[in-house]
Parts: structure tokens; C-alpha cells; sequence
């Protein structure tokens, strides 16, 4: 009679994480998942991926081991998918027409590991691509209360075809959290 003692990992097991790439070195480069533990990619599925600094993906990961050298978990990248990651941008008179101020719909939104992340559904551009944009926004008078007033604006650019789906977008927050270490 055999049996299975499940102490160990499954190449058959896969978890899907939000993470934030940052490069080592060339093409070397670790996730940092939004709890802030660390994942390794021993082995790849996705040798071509260019890897860039604080880009937030969407990782499909096989966990191999725990503890790799200085990082929580060695893991096998099954696959990768790059999330629109932008920085908070000033709204002034000069640009307010351009980051705009369409309505859109929210699906979910949460703050997970220094990055505001937005899933909201889009009405698909015809020929011009849209525009997300997370603002400070300059033209109204600073409360002064306390909190740190931000707004998501989204500019359809008047070009819409009727057809929905989901999207994603992180905006980076670090200047605007407290350092906790």
C-alpha cells in the first residue's frame, strides 16, 4: 500500500498573486506579493518576460520551496500579466481636459502593497485608447482636514463602441503612505 504525505509542494499546484516586480540586475528580477513576502522565480514558463521595476502583474506561481536564499519562496512563474501601473498626477487648469472626467464603473478597489488597485469595467475604445488617471487635484482649496484627497478620473476621449470589459489599473501610493518599517 502506498500513500501521499503532502509535507512538501506539488508542480501541479499553482496560486495566483498580485504582485510588484523588482529587477535584481539585466533580466533578473524577484515579486514581491502584496503581503510583502518575496517569490524567487527558480524556474520560468515566460523566459521572454522583460522584466521593469514596479510594474504590478497578475502572477500565476508554483511554489518549489520556502526560504531561498534571502527570499520567502523559490517558485516556478507559469505566467505573468502586466497591470497598467501609474504614479498620482497633479489636475491643473492646463491638463483637466485631457485626464477628463467620465463616468466609469467600479467593479472592486483595494490598497494592497503600497498601490491603489482599480478593477473597473471600460466601454472599449474604437481608435483612441483612454485615459486613467488618479489625481491630486490642484484646483479645489485643501480641506486642511487631516486626510490626503485624491480623485480617480477616467476620459473615455468621446470614443466608446459599446463594448465592455474588465480592466485594471495600480497607482503607485508610496509618497503617501506612512513608512512603517
Amino acid at each position: 500500500i502506498q500513500s501521499c504525505d503532502d509535507d512538501g509542494y506539488s508542480l501541479g499546484n499553482f496560486e495566483i498573486r498580485m504582485a510588484t516586480v523588482r529587477v535584481v540586475s539585466g533580466s533578473a528580477y524577484y515579486l514581491e506579493i502584496d503581503n510583502g513576502k518575496t517569490l524567487w522565480p527558480a524556474a520560468t514558463e515566460i523566459g521572454w518576460y522583460k522584466p521593469v521595476d514596479g510594474q504590478r502583474v497578475i502572477a500565476n506561481v508554483t511554489l518549489l520551496s520556502d526560504q531561498y536564499d534571502k527570499y520567502d519562496h523559490a517558485v516556478r512563474v507559469n505566467f505573468l500579466t502586466n497591470i497598467l501601473t501609474k504614479n498620482v498626477e497633479e489636475l491643473t487648469e492646463e491638463n483637466q481636459e485631457e485626464i477628463g472626467d467620465d463616468p466609469v464603473d467600479i467593479s472592486d478597489i483595494w490598497i494592497g502593497g503600497h498601490y491603489l488597485n482599480i478593477e473597473f469595467v471600460i466601454n472599449l475604445p474604437k481608435y483612441q485608447k483612454h485615459r486613467v488617471s488618479l489625481v491630486k487635484n490642484s484646483l479645489v482649496e485643501d480641506p486642511e482636514d487631516g486626510y490626503i484627497h485624491l480623485e480617480y478620473r477616467y476620459n473615455d476621449q468621446d470614443d466608446v463602441s459599446g463594448v465592455f470589459r474588465y480592466s485594471m489599473v495600480s497607482f503607485n501610493l508610496s509618497e503617501y503612505l506612512e513608512d512603517t518599517t
